[in-house]
């Protein structure tokens, strides 16, 4: 068994984002319990406006320490990742019936995107996440092709190919036909 390139990706989630909702619903309970406790019942828009910032930051934060490096990688049989620098996981590639990502293959300049969002499937129902942290409108082209690049061979690799769109967004269910 050879390893094959390995492709290393910062900043990454991986868990479903509505699992923050139970760590923003405390910190909101937070900030408006501190302003009411300020300011009492009276509105003030400025001062709301700073509580309203403090908690996205709060959240921004919470979100980039729960973060981490992640590495991905095929041999003849596996999928691995790594989390940060944890042992690898393994997943068997028969085990994988497809995922959903971006089209990092257009080269259409208004549909370009450097965020990472991927959603593996696997055959036990379970899911394997990779979101991106950071939101830049922006793309960034060495990540870009980077992940253009992790597509690619995933779907040699897998023996993938682009099935369907995701409603009227630029994601795609990548599987067997």
């Amino acid at each position: 068994m050879k390893k094959r390139k390995e492709f290393i990706f910062d900043n990454v989630i991986t868990f479903h984002p509505a699992w923050m909702i139970p760590i923003s619903i405390p910190c909101i309970i937070f900030y408006a319990s501190i302003y009411y406790f300020l300011f009492g019942e009276f509105f003030r828009l400025p001062i709301i406006l700073i509580f309203t910032g403090l908690y996205m930051g709060t959240g921004i934060m919470i979100l980039k320490m729960l973060s981490m490096k992640i590495t991905l990688w095929f041999d003849d049989y596996y999928l691995y990742m790594r989390k940060g620098k944890n042992n690898p996981q393994k997943y068997l590639k028969n085990d994988i019936i497809g995922f959903y990502s971006y089209n990092y293959e257009t080269l259409t300049p208004q549909l370009l995107n450097s965020k990472i969002y991927m959603q593996f499937y696997l055959k036990n129902k379970k899911k394997i996440y990779f979101y991106d942290v950071e939101y830049r409108s922006r793309y960034e082209n060495k990540k870009g092709r980077e992940l253009r690049k992790f597509l690619i061979i995933a779907q040699q690799e897998l023996g993938f190919s682009k099935i369907n769109k995701k409603r009227f967004q630029n994601i795609y269910w990548y599987s067997t036909k």
